[in-house]
């Protein structure tokens, strides 16, 4: 969804990117599955000094809509940062997830984190830094290919279990008895226990929570769950939640973007004090 998303451009969205040049180069999953990654490029006449190391940034997206639509947002974002530290060359590496945009197969929890590895290892090819809710997780406490050192967590909730319960909470309704059966559990609750325990004597990735103020989907009670196991576990997290905001708002508000470009920077200065 939307029916036209598969056939989008990053051509169509150039103009709206406002010099921030974008795209596509095509991998294979850990499963051997034709995957496409969006990423970022400074184009022709930029400020930044494309002599500068880079951080690279991957992007996990929502449920819906694929890569090119997102494309004028996130460049909003670099142009922040390029603001908030100068000295950086950030490349963004968007990762579609199998059975979107471009990308090959059909969708499923278990082939989406084959692509996220993937794609960390094109990073891990590439960089020197990488700074990655539940595809994200999962990536960090499960990847050997390289270190992360920040997740930035967009609206995030703790797990599809819980998700389910807050959706249909009515104890008349069967759903949130069923699920056992779920084919999905993208459980962010577990992730960030592996990632503390993976982490055990060295530095702790850094965990920045962008919230919804009005979010419509998510309960607020999730995300204050999630915030309060970080702490519990001793990870260093930061919290910010958007005005107003609905679910799908956070990174289209100018407040939302400058919370996460902020995030990103703060996640590449705890990176370099290592």
């Amino acid at each position: 969804m939307p029916p036209n998303s598969r056939s989008m451009r990053i051509e169509d969205f150039v103009r709206e990117c406002r010099g921030i040049g974008w795209r596509e180069e095509r991998i294979k999953s850990l499963d051997g599955t034709e995957i496409a990654l969006c990423i970022s490029d400074e184009v022709a006449g930029s400020q930044v000094d494309l002599k500068l190391p880079p951080a690279y940034v991957m992007y996990f997206q929502g449920n819906a809509s694929s890569l090119p639509p997102r494309l004028p947002d996130l460049s909003a974002v670099l142009h922040r940062l390029r603001d908030i530290d100068p000295k950086t060359r950030y490349v963004v590496v968007c990762l579609s997830y199998r059975g979107y945009w471009t990308s090959h197969d059909r969708a499923s929890e278990k082939g989406i984190n084959m692509d996220a590895e993937a794609g960390i290892r094109w990073i891990s090819r590439h960089s020197q830094h990488s700074i990655g809710c539940g595809f994200a997780t999962k990536l960090a406490a499960t990847t050997k290919a390289m270190k992360v050192d920040g997740l930035v967590l967009e609206t995030p909730f703790t797990s599809t279990r819980d998700m389910l319960k807050a959706l249909y909470p009515q104890k008349w309704l069967p759903y949130q008895y069923l699920w056992p059966f779920l084919r999905n559990f993208m459980d962010s609750w577990t992730n960030l226990g592996i990632i503390r325990e993976r982490a055990s004597g060295a530095q702790q990735p850094g965990i920045y929570m962008v919230e919804a103020g009005k979010d419509e989907l998510v309960p607020c009670k999730l995300g204050q769950r999630l915030f309060e196991r970080c702490q519990d576990l001793g990870l260093p997290v930061e919290r910010s939640k958007i005005r107003s905001a609905l679910h799908n708002e956070v990174i289209v508000r100018p407040q939302g973007k400058q919370a996460i470009a902020q995030s990103i920077a703060s996640a590449v200065g705890r990176a370099r004090q290592t």
